[in-house]
């Protein structure tokens, strides 16, 4: 569920970079924070994702 929404957060922080760059001709922060925020979000949703996969694996031998 959390990597949802890190790539709801990814996707409207793109959409609002192409939409500030269309309007004022430059790119704004808050797009760029989204952006990389959600990517983090989504890498560190996966990574603990792993992990328990490995520890349930574990206690399962």
């Amino acid at each position: 569920m959390q990597k949802i929404f890190a790539l709801i957060t990814v996707t409207i922080g793109f959409a609002l970079m192409i939409y500030m760059i269309i309007v004022e001709d430059e790119p704004g922060a808050l797009p760029l924070l989204m952006i990389i925020t959600g990517a983090v979000w989504y890498f560190f949703a996966r990574k603990q994702k792993l992990m328990q996969n490995i520890a349930s694996e574990k206690l399962n031998k």
